[in-house]
């Protein structure tokens, strides 16, 4: 426990040492924007699969059918934000099977399954933007899978709720944008002003979080990348804008900035039928669990290159983390963390103690990197290091 204290005191004292001027993270201000999208597609609308075997006479026929159907939803102001995700999915299958030309019966199998699913997380600041504030995460989701075969009939259904409130104070909020838009202007070497990084972060988080999808469809790169060239002043550089923001070179360390603290409350409930149609035998479980937790979250660029995060999540068990990200370059990243957990009943891929990790990525090309990873847990340490596969030597 000692070491992730001291750890953590490590990283600020070092890196503060060589900090830039960050304060143009810490004066963004959050942008006032909405985004809908609505996603229908069919990975299988109608696959028929058929096989004929004219030696022994049998055959198979196959029908596939998959649809899915999915909505996203962003809204975020000053005082209030909200995300919400729901999808819908049918899956069938049916199958005829006959296995060989002296009489057998034909066999007939098939398969529905239907889920729907929706969550939302939401945050209301009370006083200030930075203030008091009151969270809330609705969840639903349920499912039905009915089988048919010729020796029984079959159904699953399942259904399952949890709602999660709480109260804290502070804010934690996203500066990547930022840094990516210092990124922009670094590479296209143009003068850089407060005035310009913020509007082409402004711009950043909107497509991040769909606003160009969900009001310019099948035209939003081609919008995105026009309002960008724009204020930079750089039409001639649209592809060179489109390079950074979408090749794998050009990696973000700082991301957040803030701190916030809350209390959580939360309530689940699960529920499952199975259904023996054939002799109409039922079973089932019901499953309900209450919990809290305090949440600490800090959140500190220690400059324009390196982030430092630090959690808790204190319950009956506890869980701490502090973690140090560093843009060494354009084509080079490294973390580093420190995590330390004290759990009441752990199971196979949890673990009680200190475990500490480092991973550094090195860009070769777009599609070359070389990964090292390091850590040390359980008295335990591993390493191991990689290329990438795209590449050939």
């Amino acid at each position: 426990m000692k070491s992730l204290w001291f750890a953590s005191l490590i990283f600020i004292l070092v890196n503060n040492s060589n900090a830039q001027d960050t304060e143009l993270l810490e004066r963004y201000k959050i942008p006032c924007f909405s985004s809908h999208k609505l996603y229908i597609e069919a990975p299988e609308l109608l696959n028929i699969y058929t096989s004929d075997n004219s030696f022994d006479g049998s055959f198979s026929r196959q029908y596939n059918i998959t649809i899915k159907a999915k909505d996203n939803f962003f809204y975020q102001d000053s005082l209030f934000q909200i995300a919400s995700s729901s999808e819908l999915e049918f899956r069938g299958k049916h199958e005829v099977i006959k296995q060989s030309y002296d009489g057998a019966q034909i066999k007939k199998e098939s398969n529905t399954v239907y889920s729907a699913s929706s969550y939302a997380d939401s945050k209301y600041y009370l006083i200030g933007q930075k203030g008091v504030f009151i969270s809330c995460k609705p969840g639903l989701q349920i499912f039905r899978n009915n089988s048919i075969s010729p020796n029984s009939h079959s159904s699953w259904d399942g259904f399952g709720s949890s709602l999660i409130s709480g109260l804290g104070y502070g804010r934690i909020t996203s500066v990547k944008v930022v840094s990516q838009a210092r990124m922009i202007t670094k590479e296209l070497k143009i003068r850089e002003s407060e005035d310009l990084l913020i509007s082409i972060a402004e711009i950043l988080e909107k497509n991040e979080h769909g606003f160009y999808e969900s009001n310019f469809r099948d035209s939003s790169k081609i919008k995105l990348y026009k309002d960008l060239s724009e204020l930079t002043g750089s039409p001639q550089h649209i592809q060179r804008i489109k390079r950074i923001m979408e090749s794998k070179l050009y990696r973000i360390a700082v991301q957040r900035s803030g701190w916030e603290i809350q209390q959580e409350m939360g309530y689940s409930f699960v529920t499952t039928t199975r259904t023996n149609q054939s002799n109409h035998e039922t079973s089932g479980d019901r499953e309900g669990k209450y919990g809290s937790n305090i949440l600490i979250n800090f959140a500190f660029p220690l400059s324009y290159d390196v982030q430092w995060d630090f959690s808790a999540v204190i319950s009956r068990d506890l869980r701490i983390k502090s973690s140090l990200a560093v843009n060494h370059s354009i084509n080079w990243f490294s973390a580093a963390s420190v995590s330390y957990a004290n759990l009441t009943n752990p199971d196979e891929h949890d673990f009680n103690g200190t475990n500490f990790a480092f991973e550094s990525e090195y860009f070769l090309s777009n599609k070359t990197e070389l990964i090292g990873t390091a850590g040390y847990s359980k008295g335990k340490t591993y390493f191991a290091s990689a290329s990438s596969p795209n590449q050939k030597f």
